[in-house]
């Protein structure tokens, strides 16, 4: 037996990958990739069952299980430079908004100022301001797009038990 000996995962045969010929390889390869994907569609639909558990009852994280789960929200904002800059520019031409704000709000990071962005930071204290046009302009400038559903373990129960949602 060579040091590529394994035990394949499915029959448990033991297999010395430097004896097999190509066409063995391959279809062990072909093997395991259809095995990975089918394994990555059953986890992103276990994600998906924790993620709709959480947003039934509105909340972030939960306990089921004696397992307590973090689930990322199922959409984000986005704020584009071009929609922010076509909403706030007239805003700014009229006086409804000092000139400063559009630059807060688009910023050039550093060091060499790639491209511009929008400070998230900011568009939230504004988005709280007394100033209705200016919020309507900023809610007008945001797209909303779905996000990947994420889940993350954040503790385990040292014994199990049946499936329990904390408050």
């Amino acid at each position: 037996m060579s040091e590529l000996a394994r035990i394949h995962p499915f029959t448990g045969e033991v297999l010395d990958l430097v004896e097999l010929g190509a066409a063995e390889l391959d279809e062990l390869l072909g093997q395991a990739a259809d095995a990975h994907h089918r394994l990555g569609e059953f986890e992103t639909a276990i994600r998906d069952e924790l993620a709709a558990r959480a947003d039934e009852l509105g909340r972030r994280k939960v306990e089921l299980g004696g397992v307590e789960y973090e689930v990322n929200a199922p959409t984000e904002d986005v704020y584009t430079v071009e929609n922010v800059r076509e909403e706030l520019e007239p805003l700014v031409e009229r006086g409804v908004v000092p000139a400063a704000v559009l630059r807060e709000l688009v910023v050039y990071p550093p060091p060499s100022r790639p491209a511009a962005r929008v400070d998230r930071r900011r568009v939230a204290l504004l988005l709280k301001s007394t100033n209705a046009e200016l919020v309507a302009a900023l809610e007008r400038a945001r797209r909303r797009r779905n996000t990947t559903r994420t889940v993350k373990i954040i503790r385990r129960a040292i014994s199990g038990s049946s499936e329990e949602v904390s408050p």
